[in-house]
């Protein structure tokens, strides 16, 4: 690694920014790691994040983008990811004591090497790309804590970022609903059951069917999700290492589906549903020794889509339909996921009596 040491304009010793440029191949220090230990220990939540999966992406963008880790040690983290061919960064690995002066130093100096890179625009927290970390969750800390994956961060996160000049540019939300809002409505709804064509066959997503339709799962996604907004695509093997088997084997076969078509073995659509395994501290094998061991077992609704060409079938129907069946028996309360606030997956769900945390992704202009 290359490194420079320097002190802010203002030359305390406790706010010396450490900066280093990563380079491909090089060993990676991980300072946000160290900061979570401390900014997260009271809170009951933290960040989930795979280190393997974060080395692989420092070593892999570092060919394609300028990379600059910014530290004041045991008081805050940043990286700056500045693309060689884009006018857009991004500020990444963020943690932070409640200090202002601190990151409007450090966010001072980020800015100056985004405009030394070509940057135009900054946005974050976004680590690479949108599969990973991104996004800051805003307000209260909601009743279930965190759940897997979820963006999470202390409730003074976002009011540093407004102070130094970022703005939300995109809102998201999650929606929690207790067991009897699902069971009512659906009992509101199952004498309306709509049928899909007789060729697309809905299959519960075991572990089977996973092993059997895995190579399809890459390119049914980026299908599904390419024009959703701030998607950028990725490779095949980046997707692996987070769609892989060990995922897999946490998924709910009774709420998660696949839409086959039986015409051409081609998949159609899919729903990924998983309890929220987060804070549980016992390992477990596969989802059936998981979800024993859950006390309060909440269901994850994240990823639904169905392939452009399937589109106008019913198949999100039908997949609704066949999850609800098979939550309703077995969990207390649902999440729909990090759903974009003007996206029609909300339609589902914004008319029921729910609980919502919301989530912003922040932008600032450099011009």
């Amino acid at each position: 690694m290359q490194t420079l040491e320097r002190f802010t304009s203002n030359p305390n010793p406790n706010q010396m920014i450490k900066k280093t440029t990563f380079k491909r191949g090089q060993t990676l220090d991980q300072p946000w790691v160290k900061l979570q230990k401390t900014i997260y220990k009271d809170l009951g939540f933290k960040p989930d994040e795979q280190e393997k999966v974060t080395e692989w992406l420092f070593d892999y963008y570092s060919r394609s983008h300028k990379i600059i880790i910014y530290e004041v040690v045991n008081r805050l983290s940043l990286v700056g990811i500045f693309p060689y061919e884009s006018k857009t960064g991004y500020f990444a690995y963020w943690e932070t004591v409640d200090n202002q002066s601190i990151n409007r130093d450090v966010f001072r100096e980020l800015e100056k090497d985004a405009r030394d890179a070509g940057i135009a625009q900054i946005k974050g927290p976004l680590h690479f790309n949108t599969y990973h970390r991104y996004r800051l969750r805003l307000g209260k800390t909601p009743s279930w804590s965190s759940f897997d994956m979820e963006p999470v961060n202390p409730t003074y996160y976002p009011s540093i970022l407004e102070k130094v000049g970022y703005e939300i540019s995109d809102t998201f939300e999650s929606h929690y609903l207790e067991h009897d809002t699902i069971y009512n409505m659906y009992q509101s709804i199952k004498k309306y059951k709509k049928q899909h064509p007789d060729h697309l066959k809905i299959l519960p997503l075991t572990q089977e069917v996973w092993n059997t339709y895995y190579k399809q799962f890459y390119d049914l996604t980026t299908e599904i999700f390419s024009q959703n907004s701030n998607y950028q695509m990725v490779l095949r093997q980046e997707f692996e290492l987070l769609y892989n088997e060990v995922y897999a084997s946490g998924l709910c076969p009774y709420s998660s589906s696949v839409i086959i078509d039986s015409r051409t073995s081609q998949l159609a659509s899919l729903s990924l549903c998983r309890p929220n395994f987060a804070g549980l501290k016992e390992t477990f094998q596969d989802f059936e020794e998981g979800y024993q061991n859950l006390t309060k077992p909440i269901l994850l609704a994240k990823t639904v889509g169905t392939h452009p060409k399937y589109r106008g079938n019913n198949l999100m129907n039908a997949m609704g339909i066949y999850g609800t069946e098979g939550f309703i028996n077995r969990y207390d309360g649902v999440i729909f996921c990090l759903m974009k606030s003007n996206n029609p997956s909300q339609n589902f769900t914004k008319h029921l009596k729910h609980e919502k945390a919301r989530y912003g992704l922040f932008m600032k202009n450099l011009s």
